[in-house]
């Protein structure tokens, strides 16, 4: 970075000074490898424990390894290729390429009838009389979905979905702290 462009800047967040990690100018939905690192608010151990050398993961650690599992299956555009969840932090490789939106198992082609990575997370009603109140009809559409039907989103909004979700789902389950 000679000269000091592209370089990180620091910025008052909540009382706070922190370092922005990201670059100024840079396109973060363009097709690459990131590693992300996400960590709990104050470095509090929620999602599990080391025990013997092994990360075991409890009920929060759980719901965090579903819902990145979901982000895959929303975002037909990203490949993980690793993440671990940590007693305190997540860690991920992720990458964006939009050549994965035809070959990928998702939800984005539009005659699928599995609408569970479109769900969002919210809680299940049981006063269904008829499947087909809630689940509509889908329409199907025959050929590939072109690279103008899918907006990719930059990593910090992929990100955000997964947080907002993850948070959601978290707090639907009794984790208010």
């Amino acid at each position: 970075m000679p000269g000091g462009e592209n370089k990180p800047s620091t910025t008052r967040v909540r009382g706070e000074n922190r370092k922005l990690n990201r670059l100024s100018g840079f396109d973060y939905s363009s097709e690459k490898n990131y590693f992300v690192t996400i960590c709990v608010d104050k470095h509090q151990k929620y999602f599990g424990g080391i025990y013997n050398g092994v990360m075991c993961v409890n009920r929060l650690g759980s719901i965090i390894s579903r819902q990145w599992e979901w982000l895959q299956k929303r975002y037909p555009y990203i490949k993980s290729h690793a993440f671990i969840v940590m007693p305190n932090h997540v860690h991920a490789i992720v990458e964006i390429n939009k050549n994965y939106i035809n070959t990928h198992n998702s939800c984005t082609d539009r005659s699928c009838t599995d609408r569970s990575c479109t769900d969002r997370s919210r809680p299940v009603r049981t006063d269904i009389v008829n499947i087909t109140d809630i689940i509509p009809t889908p329409t199907i559409v025959t050929g590939n979905i072109t690279d103008n039907d899918i907006k990719i989103k930059p990593l910090s909004e992929l990100i955000g979905a997964f947080k907002t979700t993850t948070s959601k789902i978290i707090h639907q389950n009794g984790f208010n702290e």
